[in-house]
């Protein structure tokens, strides 16, 4: 089993940023930290699959140690052993990358504004092409950006919510990085 781990601050920003793209989450980050911080306790994830499957065959990845180099599709197939060099044209190019956070929150004022709308209705109706207009240039875009950036606040995620984040984790991530993580890459996961 192999088990990539990341920051916990990177990994609920992405989360976050994730779900309000896709249309399904439209309350504060705070609010998504608190229903979903159980998610980073670390090292009840790894002690259920070494339970399992034997400590020995759990191996765990540091996210924000092998994401720049080698690059985790290359770090992958190093690990499982497989010649990564016939899927590098593949994967050289940039995916999945996040919109800035200005425009994620323009987004979740889309989301705000259609509450009331079905599930479906948000994730492909037009509430989602209203999302996706806030990404693209033109009249359409501009317009969408100029509404809905409105009084915007400076930053998507707030000192004092990334300071409650600190607080909500540190009774799991503290014994984790003691247990699992070598001294010189604990940096990795504090924030």
């Amino acid at each position: 089993m192999l088990i990539y781990v990341r920051n916990p601050l990177g990994y609920m920003h992405s989360s976050y940023k994730q779900r309000i793209k896709m249309g399904t989450y439209r309350k504060s980050f705070g609010t998504f930290v608190s229903e979903q911080a159980g998610r980073l306790d670390y090292g009840a994830l790894v002690d259920r699959w070494a339970t399992v499957l034997g400590p020995e065959r759990v191996h765990l990845r540091l996210f924000d140690k092998v994401k720049v180099d080698p690059g985790l599709e290359a770090d992958f197939c190093g690990v499982i052993g497989a010649d990564f060099e016939p899927l590098r044209d593949f994967v050289d190019k940039p995916a999945n990358v996040s919109p800035p956070d200005l425009q994620i929150e323009m987004m979740r004022r889309i989301n705000r504004l259609t509450w009331w709308a079905g599930d479906t209705q948000r994730r492909r109706g037009w509430p989602a092409r209203l999302r996706a207009q806030v990404g693209r240039s033109g009249m359409k875009g501009h317009l969408v950006r100029a509404i809905t950036g409105i009084g915007l606040p400076d930053a998507l995620v707030s000192h004092a919510e990334i300071d409650r984040l600190r607080d909500l984790v540190s009774h799991w991530l503290d014994p984790f990085l003691d247990r699992y993580v070598a001294p010189e890459d604990r940096d990795l996961l504090r924030f």
